[in-house]
């Protein structure tokens, strides 16, 4: 092949069959995208030879097996995405030697094992994270909130259990891009960054994270701390046993724009403070043990689908046809603020 070689570029394309040896031997390659094919087998073991590579996408393909320890060895590494594949097994510990890594994508997969602290190491510049629908257990590592520059947190659909850490409150700094110019899967936007023509201007757009910790087994109350999240753009805990009252400063998260509490043992009022939200346009609070009145809004007023407050026998008022009686506050530990 070609040994000279500096951007390998195949994705969206129809290619079978595995990943060659020979492209151990291309060394000086800083990008591999070969990613929306139908390649399957197993992971090269020779990533140590690829001391220049930065970006390596081997994203919608068929690979199966495990990912290698020798990817720790190509220390430079930016990007690594693995989504959407058959691998399992742990996240090898030697990917930590990549002390440059910044977006790491292995969700959908069928990966195992705890999620390892080593990820909140302050060394890594990690800003995507995304392990979401695997089969990682354990509580989520409190090592998560030294990651000072995440900006993309996604653990969504894996058998995770505990609370959520009260220390994801320190993440207020997490920013997600909006501009399609930054969209993580698409390896010309990583040329532009990697040439530095548009990442420098780009961080400063400060629109921050959707967060997703939905159906796993987290438990307890969902932490007062994550309302300083002052600019958080979603939200979304769906699917979980989380229990107590939400949080009455959930109304401090002015930018969200989609909030999904549903399928949890919630309980208590939907606080007043949730009409603040002026930019919601996806609100699911269905599947609780909420009570009382539903607050109004003008935001809330837009968002009247009854399927969003729906399983929950105790609440009433707009838009579910359940009249409230006496004292419309939204006092809703008040079960008996409602006609049947």
């Amino acid at each position: 092949m070609l040994p000279l070689l500096k951007y390998l570029l195949m994705s969206r394309n129809s290619i079978n069959g595995s990943l060659p040896d020979s492209l151990c031997n291309m060394k000086d390659l800083s990008v591999i995208d070969i990613s929306s094919n139908n390649l399957s087998g197993s992971m090269l073991e020779c990533w140590q030879n690829f001391q220049g590579l930065r970006f390596l996408s081997l994203s919608s393909n068929e690979l199966s097996g495990i990912i290698p320890k020798s990817i720790g060895g190509a220390g430079g590494l930016q990007w690594l995405l693995l989504n959407n594949n058959k691998l399992s097994g742990p996240i090898p510990s030697t990917l930590q030697n990549c002390t440059y890594l910044e977006a790491l994508d292995v969700g959908e997969n069928m990966l195992s094992g705890k999620i390892p602290a080593w990820i909140g190491n302050k060394q890594l510049l990690l800003f995507i994270l995304k392990l979401r629908d695997n089969q990682f257990h354990g509580e989520i590592p409190r090592a998560l909130c030294e990651t000072s520059e995440l900006e993309m947190l996604d653990l969504g659909n894996n058998k995770s259990t505990g609370k959520i850490p009260h220390c994801f409150g320190n993440l207020s700094g997490m920013i997600e891009y909006k501009s399609p110019s930054l969209l993580y899967n698409n390896v010309y936007s990583f040329l532009q960054v990697f040439q530095g023509a548009v990442m420098e201007y780009s961080r400063n757009i400060r629109y921050l994270i959707n967060l997703d910790l939905s159906c796993n087994n987290l438990t307890k109350k969902i932490p007062l701390e994550m309302t300083n999240l002052g600019n958080l753009y979603g939200l979304n805990l769906l699917h979980n046993s989380l229990d107590g009252e939400i949080p009455a400063k959930i109304g401090d998260l002015t930018a969200l724009e989609s909030l999904d509490l549903s399928s949890n043992n919630l309980f208590g009022g939907i606080p007043n403070s949730l009409s603040n939200l002026y930019f919601l346009s996806h609100l699911n609070v269905s599947n609780n043990n909420l009570s009382g009145h539903i607050p109004t809004g003008k935001q809330l007023q837009i968002l009247e689908d009854h399927a969003s407050y729906d399983g929950n026998p105790q609440l009433c008022g707009a838009p579910l046809p359940k009249t409230c009686l006496g004292n419309n506050s939204p006092n809703a530990s008040n079960a008996k603020n409602y006609a049947e």
